[in-house]
């Protein structure tokens, strides 16, 4: 039998590379949340914002979700170092701004 039950779907993670997205950020984090399949955690990694991005993420007070400070060093690193703290069997990769809608959401 699976380690997550019979019934249930694998677990499944998110990743959100962001820099300077503070307006964008809480929708894309918002439309991760409210997946019928919700993830075990949301990676928020920050390359490196100026702006409040880890004021914002910093106001949920969900556990799943994790705030990873990065230098600045451009997206694709940034979604590479998600990636290696991720341990789901499915993974999920958003950008900031980018949001889970109609036919794109994850279910069970």
């Amino acid at each position: 039998m699976r380690p997550w039950g019979r019934r249930m779907s694998p677990p499944s993670n998110s990743i959100i590379p962001t820099y300077n997205s503070a307006r964008d950020i809480a929708e894309s984090i918002g439309s991760d949340l409210v997946q019928t399949r919700r993830p075990i955690e949301i990676f928020v990694i920050d390359d490196g914002s100026a702006d409040h991005t880890r004021a914002d993420v910093s106001a949920y007070l969900d556990p799943r979700i994790r705030y990873v400070e990065a230098q600045h060093r451009r997206r694709a690193a940034v979604r590479n170092a998600g990636i290696g703290l991720d341990r789901a069997e499915h993974l999920a990769l958003l950008v900031e701004g980018d949001a889970f809608v109609g036919f794109m959401r994850l279910s069970e």
